[in-house]
């Protein structure tokens, strides 16, 4: 029998081997010892704040040279290599040009805006418009959430979903995390890292990794990781009402990994006894463990959970103002790729939002001839 003299050092050996591990995936890391207002050298803008940190990458809130806030998502290629497998490193690369081939050719108003991206040496930045929010799941847990107005973020969410299939796109990773509330009360997708083309040959390890964000994922996404269908968003939108109503998330009654085992039996959430009927029916059809028998985002788009409220929004609700004009960043030394060409629809339409007018970067040598409408610009990480 093993004494307990044995066991501690087994334990100290695996712990240091864990510390020594740990150093080398924070070696490289982006760091976040930036003074706010001190302007990073070439890159066009200044940091005024980190909004969100996490293993995506570090997001800021800044300034451009011109004083207007946009949101910039950075990631450290080198600390991106150490991410859990050398091997993803190719592949992690692959997974931010494919956010950014899919958002370039999105524009919806409850899609976030992409302005455009760089890679400077060993960090690719990547710039989004600055939404002035929060997203649901701080807003209910901070008890900032108007239930009342679950029906209309309901609808919203779903005109964005439907936008999205519409352009084959899957977004694959939907909760109330990576939906936001601007101040106007306008629904904005974030969150497009595990974001797909339905018909896309382009895969890999990465895109059929499972999402982040488990107990919200259907359960043919985790039969088959691979799986890029738009009814595994349908099954997603049912988590996130469900979770709205109930101020917690999905199987939040169990351990995680048994929720994995619930998820994969396709057995579905706990709802609250004291949901009406119209939004407990919702949910269910939303949960149906066949992808086949969920309604498309159209059809969901007719049920009298949301269709009554369209009748009930504020004229906050409706404002179609376009964003301010923005211009980007810019700096000789970086490889810009810019967004697709977006034009503003001849007629209106609550689908489709006028983007920001951008105002290319004044330096000449910098190539900015966008490409052609809903064509995915050139891979920017070469």
């Amino acid at each position: 029998m093993v004494g307990v003299g044995a066991l501690a050092i087994i334990f100290l050996f695996y712990y240091g081997l864990w510390l020594i591990w740990q150093s080398l995936m924070t070696r490289d890391a982006p760091t976040l010892s930036r003074s706010p207002g001190k302007e990073p050298q070439g890159n066009g803008w200044s940091i005024v704040r980190t909004i969100d940190d996490s293993c995506k990458g570090l997001v800021f809130k800044a300034l451009t040279s011109n004083n207007e806030t946009i949101a910039v998502k950075q990631v450290n290629l080198p600390s991106l290599k150490l991410s859990v497998y050398p091997k993803w490193y190719n592949e992690g690369m692959l997974e931010l040009e494919n956010e950014v081939s899919i958002l370039s050719r999105l524009q919806h108003r409850s899609i976030v805006r992409y302005l455009g991206s760089s890679k400077t040496g060993k960090t690719v930045d990547i710039w989004y418009e600055y939404i002035l929010g929060s997203s649901i799941r701080d807003l209910y847990l901070e008890k900032e959430f108007d239930k009342s107005k679950i029906p209309e973020y309901t609808r919203q969410i779903l005109k964005a979903i439907r936008y999205l299939h519409k352009n084959n796109v899957v977004h694959r990773d939907l909760c109330c995390s990576n939906i936001l509330l601007d101040d106007k009360g306008v629904v904005k997708l974030v969150g497009f890292h595990f974001a797909q083309e339905i018909e896309s040959e382009r895969t890999t390890a990465r895109e059929k990794e499972y999402a982040e964000w488990i107990r919200w994922t259907a359960p043919e996404i985790l039969a088959s990781p691979g799986y890029c269908g738009s009814f595994s968003d349908i099954w997603s939108l049912g988590c996130i009402v469900l979770e709205m109503t109930s101020a917690s998330f999905p199987y939040s009654n169990l351990p995680w990994f048994d929720a994995v085992l619930k998820v994969a039996a396709g057995e579905i959430p706990m709802m609250p006894e004291e949901l009406p009927k119209d939004c407990r029916e919702f949910i269910e059809i939303c949960l149906q463990i066949d992808p086949l028998n969920r309604p498309n985002a159209s059809r969901l788009l007719r049920h009298p959970f949301v269709a009554c409220a369209k009748a009930n929004r504020s004229p906050q609700s409706q404002d179609l103002t376009p964003p301010a004009r923005l211009t980007l960043p810019s700096a000789p030394s970086q490889d810009l790729t810019p967004p697709a060409h977006l034009t503003s629809p001849s007629a209106p339409s609550e689908d489709l939002t006028p983007p920001a007018s951008l105002t290319p970067p004044s330096d000449p040598s910098q190539d900015l001839t966008p490409p052609p409408p809903l064509t995915p610009p050139p891979p920017f990480l070469c």
